[in-house]
Formats: structure tokens, C-alpha cells, sequence
């Protein structure tokens, strides 16, 4: 399975260092800038997600904006909207951007393009309602 096409994907780290450097914070926000800018204009098909870890500790938090290929550290709130602009059709945050070794980026990419559909299937089951059946599995 391959991730829809034409959708962006910004995934941000949840690793250990990168969450005690504020991923969790980052990853929200950039969500519900996000999902408004997709309220007024519902052709934006950007989906931010959380991953692992980029294996870039100490320079997080860690953000890929894929199938793109760009790579961000050190994001903190206050730089989230340069890259909710970013994704939502404007230019990269140079000022952001990470010198990421080409064969490590070609690595995640491929590890991206398989576990996305994993990682947008476990969201979803986690937005929808639990479903209530046979009582040792309902509580």
C-alpha cells in the first residue's frame, strides 16, 4: 500500500529527546494550523503525523515534509507557521532546513513510503468512537 497520491505528509519525531524538546507541543499546533487552513481551503491534502524518530537526536525537534524530501530541526512553536506555509504551498523555511545526508534521507524515504498508510490507518482508528461488543473487549 502507498500513501494517496498528491497528499503531503509532515511528519514530526516523538522520540524521547525530540518530545523533552517540545515535539508533542509542535506536532499539535502544526495540526490546527493545518486543519484550518484545510477548512478554508479544502484542496490542501496535508497530513501531519507523528513518527518514531529520525535518528537525529539533539537537533529536534526533527520534521520531514514527505514525498517532498524536506527536512527541518530544531522547530520550535514559534516556527511553525513557516512550515505550515511550506506545506500548504509556499516556499521552504530555509532557517529551519537540515543538512541531512542524502543516503539517510533515501533511507527514511523508503521507510516513509511504507509505514505512512500504517501510521494514517492507527490515527484513525484512534479518532473513531470505541465500538462496544462482547463485554471483555467493550470496557
Amino acid at each position: 500500500m502507498n500513501p494517496a497520491p498528491g497528499r503531503r505528509y509532515v511528519l514530526v519525531c516523538r522520540g524521547p529527546n525530540c518530545k523533552a524538546q517540545g515535539s508533542t507541543e509542535v506536532r499539535e499546533r502544526l495540526a490546527a494550523l493545518i486543519d484550518a487552513a484545510k477548512r478554508e481551503s479544502p484542496e490542501a491534502d496535508v497530513v501531519v503525523l507523528p513518527y518514531t524518530c529520525f535518528d537525529r537526536c539533539g537537533r529536534g525537534p526533527n520534521v520531514v515534509v514527505y514525498p517532498e524530501g524536506v527536512w527541518y530541526e530544531a522547530v520550535s512553536e514559534a516556527d511553525v507557521q513557516d512550515v505550515a506555509r511550506h506545506v500548504l504551498g509556499g516556499a521552504p523555511a530555509e532557517h529551519l532546513r537540515a543538512d541531512v545526508p542524502a543516503r539517510h534521507a533515501a533511507e527514511y524515504a523508503e521507510l516513509f513510503a511504507e509505514l505512512i498508510p500504517e501510521i494514517e490507518a492507527e490515527v484513525d482508528k484512534r479518532k473513531r468512537p470505541p465500538k462496544k461488543g462482547w463485554w471483555p473487549f467493550s470496557r
